[in-house]
């Protein structure tokens, strides 16, 4: 029962994104200008799919979806994710900042990617209530492996919480306060992919997670069926 009360609480938090987003520019619609309004609805229209690959999530409930091995250029899925959650974001105080560097190729599971990074987002929201703040995400090649940071200038994570975040039982939420944001399906995603996520103190303060993960080779992408007409075309880490 505890293992099933912690998965819907996951399913509901990531619901909760796309359902955001979708109420949030459904509201804006009648007062953007006429040139916005197309964007906004493919931005409804995303977010609904994704919604909708949460509920396929909840009915695969027992099994664990392997990431769908596709090519992906990881800084357009950044920048999806930051255009879906930037304006939802400032209405609760929360700034974005994102500087992406050149990357290679990488190979994966868009979808799954973008999980993660959404749910790192609301854990850095959550650290950043009620007083609002900045999030800074940045992308570049480190050590031979693309790199993410997710910085918030928040109170930050404690040392010792830093490793148990990604338990899928934790949380930092006094009980009476909340479900917490759960990391675990993020941590479970990026390990699916060959790749690395920890948490740190970010520089000035706050928390900086950092996602690792490899590029695909030549002979990998030449193995790999790109979508055709995509702006971003697979995914992995």
């Amino acid at each position: 029962m505890a293992a099933l009360g912690d998965f819907v609480t996951g399913v509901a938090h990531e619901l909760n994104n796309p359902l955001t987003t979708i109420l949030g520019y459904a509201e804006l619609m009648e007062t953007l200008p006429a040139a916005e309004q197309p964007r906004a609805a493919a931005t409804i229209a995303r977010e609904a799919q994704r919604a909708g690959r949460v509920l396929r999530r909840l009915l695969e409930f027992g099994r664990t979806p392997l990431p769908r091995v596709e090519v992906m250029d990881l800084n357009a899925v950044l920048a999806r994710v930051v255009e879906v959650r930037r304006t939802p974001l400032a209405a609760s105080g929360v700034h974005m900042a994102l500087d992406l560097r050149v990357l290679p190729l990488l190979h994966g599971d868009q979808y799954q990617l973008e999980q993660v990074v959404l749910n790192v987002l609301a854990y850095a929201q959550q650290a950043l209530q009620p007083r609002g703040g900045t999030v800074r995400i940045a992308s570049a090649v480190v050590d031979e492996r693309v790199r993410v940071t997710i910085d918030d200038d928040g109170p930050g994570v404690p040392p010792a919480q830093r490793q148990r975040v990604f338990e899928p039982f934790f949380s930092t939420r006094v009980v009476g306060e909340g479900a917490g944001r759960r990391l675990a399906p993020a941590y479970g995603i990026v390990r699916a992919h060959g790749g690395a996520i920890w948490v740190e103190a970010a520089p000035g303060g706050g928390a900086r997670f950092v996602i690792e993960c490899r590029w695909a080779t030549t002979r990998q992408r030449h193995s790999l069926r790109p979508r055709a007409r995509s702006v971003v075309a697979g995914s992995g880490c």
